[in-house]
C-alpha cells in the first residue's frame, strides 16, 4: 500500500474509512494511481508524501462512490411508499461526478513531484508555464497565465533554390480550464511573463521582443474524459 492506515488517519486526517475496509479500498486507489503512472511507483519511483496523500484522496472517493451505488437501487429512478417519496441520482450523472472528483483527488500529484516526471496521462503533458496575450478584435488585448502546460517545440526548414528559411514553431497543450481560447488571436510567451499591456504599455512593445511567438491556430479538443480535454496552440 502507497499509504496505510495511520498515515490515512494522522496524515490525512481521513475518518471516513473503516480500519477493516481500508486495505482492500486502499488496493483499488494504489492499482488507479498505478494506471495513472504507467507503473512507474511499482517500477522503482520515490513514493512520495504527495503520492500518499494522493492514494488517501483516491481511496476516500471509492468509498462515498461505493456507499452510494449501496444506498441507489440500480435501474431505479425513484420510489413511494405511502407518503414518503425518494429520487436517486441518474447513473450516468452519478458516473460522471464520480469521475470529476477522481480527477479532483489525484490532483495533489501534480505540484509537489513534478507533472511530467511521475505521471502519465493527465500531467505528463505539462512540463512549464506560459503566458497569452488574447485578443479578439485587434485591439484590446488581455493577459492569461497558466501555470500548468506542455510545451513542444518543432524546428524546421524550408528549403528553396535560394537556401533556406527557418520555420521553427511550437505547440502547445492546455488545459480547457485556462481560458477561452474560441476565435482569438494573439501571442505567446513561454514561462511567467510580467509584461500587461495598457495604454502606458501597447503591445507592439512586446511583440518586438524575440522570445514572444504568434498563435496561428488553435484548436478545442473536449471529448473523451474530463482529465485529457484540452486547447492545442499551435505558433511561431
Amino acid at each position: 500500500m502507497y499509504a496505510d492506515y495511520v498515515f490515512y488517519v494522522e496524515a490525512y486526517g481521513g475518518e471516513n474509512i473503516l480500519p477493516l475496509d481500508w486495505p482492500r479500498i486502499s488496493r483499488h486507489a494504489d492499482a488507479y494511481l498505478d494506471r495513472l503512472t504507467y507503473n512507474r511507483m511499482k517500477n522503482g519511483a520515490v513514493v512520495t508524501d504527495a503520492v500518499r496523500m494522493a492514494a488517501c484522496a483516491v481511496a476516500e472517493v471509492m468509498c462515498r462512490h461505493e456507499e452510494t451505488q449501496t444506498a441507489n437501487p440500480a435501474g431505479i429512478k425513484s420510489e413511494s411508499v405511502g407518503g414518503q417519496s425518494v429520487t436517486y441520482e441518474d447513473v450516468a450523472a452519478l458516473s460522471e461526478r464520480y469521475e470529476a472528483e477522481l480527477l479532483e483527488a489525484r490532483r495533489s500529484l501534480a505540484a509537489p513531484v513534478g507533472p511530467a516526471a511521475l505521471c502519465g496521462g493527465v500531467w505528463m503533458l505539462t512540463n512549464t508555464d506560459c503566458t497569452l496575450y488574447l485578443t479578439e478584435d485587434g485591439k484590446a488585448y488581455r493577459r492569461v497565465y497558466c501555470p500548468a502546460c506542455h510545451w513542444e517545440n518543432t524546428r524546421g526548414q524550408n528549403i528553396n533554390k535560394t537556401g533556406s528559411t527557418a520555420v521553427d514553431s511550437v505547440r502547445v497543450f492546455l488545459p480547457l480550464s485556462a481560458a477561452d481560447l474560441a476565435g482569438v488571436k494573439g501571442y505567446l510567451v513561454h514561462g511567467n511573463c510580467a509584461f500587461y499591456p495598457s495604454g502606458d504599455h501597447p503591445m507592439r512593445a512586446l511583440v518586438t521582443q524575440e522570445n514572444v511567438l504568434t498563435i496561428t491556430s488553435v484548436s478545442r479538443y473536449d471529448f473523451g474524459s474530463p482529465a485529457i480535454r484540452h486547447w492545442e496552440v499551435y505558433a511561431k
